[in-house]
């Protein structure tokens, strides 16, 4: 078919309906040729969904695909994909290791909680999620608090743990 002649949205649509595609560039090559440069999302996590688990994409979108792969985190909760995106930028910027994490819970409020592979969940409040998030690393390697299976970090200046 002559390249004048693709209809650009009718590519664009096939695209973009492919969930492991985190980004693309089409490039038409005269006189007779397309060029498509497609990145592949990265796998960050898994949830559920109506019953049915998926891979979470680094583009947020919810993926079907083989699940061999049971080193990802767990997202419990109704999430949304942008605020799941926007919550591991903050977990990146942060020093404490995305790699830790085995479990992460999201609730309505907006809120999340994590819990580590030494099983201990950190509650995270609303707001000031990077702070938190160096704390929860600094507790980590806090020899005090190693007995610790919940650490609460929902009140601002104010650490809470317990042993349960």
């Amino acid at each position: 078919k002559n390249i004048f002649f693709i209809n650009k949205y009718h590519l664009l649509d096939i695209l973009k309906k492919n969930n492991l595609i985190e980004s693309f560039k089409i490039k038409k090559i005269y006189p007779n040729s397309i060029e498509v440069q497609i990145k592949k999302t990265n796998l960050l996590a898994i949830t559920n969904h109506n019953g049915i688990n998926f891979f979470i994409g680094s583009n947020g979108k919810l993926i079907d695909y083989d699940f061999s792969n049971k080193n990802l985190p767990y997202v419990f909760g109704k999430i949304k994909g942008v605020d799941f995106i926007n919550f591991i930028k903050i977990i990146e910027q942060s020093i404490f290791d995305f790699g830790e994490i085995s479990e992460m819970y999201f609730f309505p409020s907006g809120r999340w909680d994590i819990k580590n592979k030494d099983d201990i969940l950190f509650k995270l409040p609303k707001k000031n999620l990077l702070k938190s998030l160096n704390l929860a690393h600094r507790i980590v390697k806090n020899e005090q608090l190693k007995n610790s299976k919940v650490i609460d970090l929902r009140i601002s200046n104010h650490i809470f743990s317990t042993d349960e």
